[in-house]
């Protein structure tokens, strides 16, 4: 492992940010950490073992930032939990190097913590593919509502890259979930869930999500679905029936879409009917198998 310039303020935040060859990408996301509000922000790289050179210096970024090399991939998830147990700041925020945060991102969120002991936070997000713009999802998850009905049922969004809570509770849900390799914006809500945090999910969208399709994409992956069916078989034991419906509806579905599979898809499809699940769910995931992508999706609910 390889560590470069720390800041020398005391930061009341930390952002880890993993990536891996995305250097036009990760350049905007840093940018975006630094046009914050609040100015007392640590901002980690870690770089998982990229093929090229993340050009930060030519971008006039390299000394703003500590930069942690792998020398093999570990993954997203692993690569988080080296950042954090570096980072410095009272909180911890990730951040996906293909996504990036309004300006008032951190401070929105860090009025909201003051009010809270022990809180697991996020926002709603803007989804943005191509031209299109979409704030999601189209409600924020209720208190004492279950990440899995929100996501799967209700058809929610939780990202990682709206995630803040303090280091030691980001380190150890990380920690805890370092193991998977697949749904890792999930199994850390879900672990929140576990714990009996409470998910607080501020309404206005404060991040942006890149929705667009790149072939480094993991759902475009065919070994990706099959660790995907694995991951659900492992953690779905204990969730409600239209829940794991749900999921084979509004994850599998899309997966086996993304990497060529419509047949699977469509079996999907046909094996995911639920009573409690809207009837718009169905719709709009036909819709995707017939045109891989339709912008129907970003209808509102």
């Amino acid at each position: 492992m390889i560590i470069e310039a720390a800041s020398p303020l005391a930061p009341i935040v930390t952002v880890v940010i993993p990536t891996r060859d995305r250097r036009e990408l990760l350049i905007r996301a840093i940018r975006s950490v630094f046009e914050q509000t609040i100015s007392n922000i640590e901002v980690i790289v870690v770089d998982d073992a990229s093929a090229g050179d993340l050009g930060l210096e030519e971008a006039g970024l390299a000394d703003r930032l500590i930069v942690i090399r792998n020398p093999v991939a570990l993954g997203v998830q692993r690569s988080r939990l080296i950042g954090a147990t570096m980072a410095r700041g009272r909180f911890v925020a990730l951040l996906d190097s293909d996504d990036w945060w309004d300006v008032k991102k951190l401070e929105k969120q860090l009025a909201v913590a003051a009010s809270y002991q022990a809180a697991f936070l996020s926002s709603r997000v803007t989804v943005a593919k191509g031209s299109l713009r979409k704030a999601a999802p189209w409600r924020p998850i209720n208190n004492g509502e279950r990440v899995e009905d929100f996501l799967y049922v209700q058809r929610g969004l939780l990202q990682a890259s709206t995630a803040l809570a303090d280091r030691n509770t980001m380190i150890s849900l990380l920690d805890q979930t370092v193991a998977f390799k697949v749904h890792t914006d999930t199994v850390l809500f879900l672990e929140a869930q576990k714990r009996g945090l409470e998910i607080v999910q501020l309404a206005e969208p404060l991040a942006f999500f890149d929705d667009n399709p790149r072939a480094d994409r993991m759902s475009y992956d065919p070994q990706r679905v099959v660790a995907s069916i694995n991951w659900f078989n492992d953690v779905s034991g204990e969730w409600s029936a239209e829940a794991r419906k749900g999921f084979v509806l509004m994850d599998m579905v899309s997966r086996y879409v993304n990497s060529g599979q419509r047949g699977k898809a469509l079996q999907c499809l046909f094996r995911s009917w639920h009573p409690k699940l809207a009837l718009g769910l169905y719709v709009r995931q036909i819709a995707y198998i017939l045109f891989n992508g339709s912008p129907t999706r970003f209808l509102r609910r």
